[in-house]
């Protein structure tokens, strides 16, 4: 589904587990979601607001969604009292910054509080305009816009940046250019006097780290307003064969964490690369556990909602780096990383024929209740079809089937249902759109599921197979915990 039918559909609130999916894929249209519901809140406040008494019943018409939305997009710069008149200048200029400070009010903060820049450069027929930089030690954020006679694909580099490059960039296409927001997941160095910012073209799959740049913005940085930071480097912990490291920065944007886990005995992270592969498994693409999680949790509990962040996975260390909203309370925080894989013995689930009729076996692994529901053997293929409710099993894979003799069956295809997603959402599941991301994911992940196995078929007169899963990975207990200093 493309982003532009999503967006027509959350608009007219037409929610279907379809754009849930896509919703949890997309950045972009996760953001334009929290900024609708954001600013319909918003402008409906304001409006009821401002409107007199006799034309309170005019104000409750139905209006074209369409209609709304852009209405909405107007009225938060008319009703909101509290942005100035410069910021709304630049909200002007950037349009998609509604839209990403909804998702990240920290950054919003931080622009509010920086100051405008407006420095601009013109070579070989481009037109590049620094609007504002907000730095501290939790990131760095440069707003701009960029018009002109631009290549196909440009590249942006920042020489005083060795960190590995800028770590997103999200932006927004206008006539002739596009404005848009590049990010770095660090502080400007303190002896930085200029922030050079260079634009070169990889169009044509040139070497971008030699080639000449179309273009060098070289911003003084005493025109960027800093903010600082309380910092913590160095934290760590260390179990079950697994050691957690990490420095975390406290900013008026967000809090970002530096992580890296080691994985001493090659248990746990060696499954990680596996969980993003795709070979045929019992539990399909859709129903895989999401891996590690590095969260930021608060003395109750509750985790604070990561807004960009990216990690690299080998076999014997896991790292990255995640920034979260701003911490409100800082007492009692906690670094926390979960979701670790391990694997089990394989599995076998043997069948039998006793009187003229089969017994299917039922199993527990790993907290999730395995069944199976019904069984066909016909000359053509065997059709096993398995239900399943998630609990820490993940995923089971390479599956087969072998007879009395040891005789091999390979698997064919296999297909999921689950029963009211296959149908129109009753309103418990409807209610469950409504959840945090992770809870979405934890109610669906509880919901029974069946698998459709279909193999080669088993030779006639066999009153006795097994079935094979030489490969099961589950998610373990083992839980990470570094508290983050006070003072």
């Amino acid at each position: 589904m493309k982003c532009e039918e999503v967006r027509f559909n959350l608009i007219e609130e037409n929610i279907t587990f379809e754009i849930t999916r896509h919703l949890d894929q997309c950045t972009d249209c996760s953001s334009f979601h929290h900024m609708y519901k954001k600013i319909k809140t918003t402008a409906i406040q304001g409006i009821n607001s401002i409107c007199p008494p006799e034309i309170e019943k005019t104000k409750k018409r139905k209006t074209k969604p369409l209609i709304v939305a852009a209405s909405l997009l107007l009225a938060l710069l008319v009703v909101l009292p509290f942005v100035s008149h410069g910021i709304a200048r630049q909200l002007e200029k950037i349009p998609f910054l509604e839209a990403l400070f909804s998702f990240d009010e920290g950054l919003y903060d931080g622009f509010t509080r920086g100051r405008d820049i407006e420095y601009s450069v013109s070579e070989n027929g481009i037109d590049f305009t620094v609007h504002r930089v907000v730095a501290e030690s939790a990131r760095t954020a440069i707003f701009y816009t960029i018009e002109g006679e631009l290549p196909e694909d440009i590249w942006f580099n920042i020489p005083s940046y060795r960190r590995g490059g800028i770590s997103s960039i999200r932006e927004q296409d206008l006539e002739n250019g596009h404005s848009g927001m590049l990010q770095l997941t660090e502080a400007l160095p303190p002896d930085l006097e200029i922030l050079k910012l260079e634009i070169k073209d990889i169009s044509n799959f040139s070497n971008f780290e030699t080639d000449l740049p179309l273009l060098t913005a070289k911003i003084p940085v005493e025109l960027i307003e800093t903010f600082e930071n309380d910092e913590y480097s160095g934290l760590s912990v260390e179990n079950d064969g697994l050691e957690l490291r990490a420095d975390i920065a406290l900013g008026v944007t967000g809090t970002r964490i530096d992580f890296q886990i080691n994985d001493w005995d090659y248990i746990y992270l060696k499954e990680e690369s596996r969980i993003d592969a795709s070979p045929i498994s019992l539990f399909g693409e859709t129903l895989l556990p999401r891996g590690i999680t590095v969260q930021l949790v608060d003395r109750r509990g509750h985790s604070y909602r990561p807004v960009s962040g990216s990690a690299v996975s080998q076999s014997s260390y896991y790292k990255g780096t995640t920034i979260f909203t701003p911490a409100t309370d800082r007492k009692g925080l906690r670094i926390r990383a979960d979701g670790f894989i391990e694997e089990s013995n394989p599995l076998q689930l043997n069948f039998r024929k006793i009187l003229w009729r089969w017994q299917t076996p039922t199993i527990w692994l790993h907290d999730t209740l395995v069944s199976v529901e019904d069984l066909e053997l016909n000359d053509k293929e065997t059709v096993i079809t398995i239900s399943y409710q998630h609990g820490r099993l993940a995923d089971v894979r390479d599956l087969y089937v072998t007879d009395s003799q040891g005789n091999r069956y390979r698997l064919l295809n296999s297909s999921l249902s689950i029963p009211g997603f296959d149908n129109p959402f009753e309103k418990d599941i409807l209610d469950l759109l409504e959840l945090m991301e992770t809870d979405w994911d934890r109610e669906y992940r509880r919901l029974k599921k069946y698998q459709e196995l279909r193999f080669e078929p088993l030779p006639k007169g066999e009153n006795a197979f097994t079935l094979h899963a030489d490969t099961v990975l589950f998610k373990s207990t083992t839980v990470l915990e570094i508290p983050v200093p006070t003072e």
